[in-house]
């Protein structure tokens, strides 16, 4: 499959008072709900049957398979490539 979009998942993390963004390699499934905006529960669903891939224990999903299903969607949530 190919991505059509790369951009990196913005998100903000606060340190010493200051706001900046960067990109990890991957999400923990509370991170995951944030961003998706779906509850802890869903998110482990969506793994649990194949929608969200993930890998070992405990559960990180990678920005990859973020962007593999928000494109399996239509219409592809925009805020996962820093559109929205």
């Amino acid at each position: 499959m190919v991505l059509t979009d790369q951009r990196p998942l913005l998100i903000w993390k606060k340190e010493n008072n200051l706001l900046y963004q960067y990109n990890p390699k991957s999400y923990s499934v509370s991170q995951v709900s944030k961003l998706i905006r779906r509850s802890p529960s869903v998110v482990y669903r969506m793994i649990k049957s194949g929608d969200l891939y993930s890998r070992g224990r405990p559960v990180r999903v990678s920005h990859q398979a973020l962007q593999d299903w928000a494109l399996k969607r239509l219409p592809a949530i925009p805020r996962l490539f820093g559109r929205g």
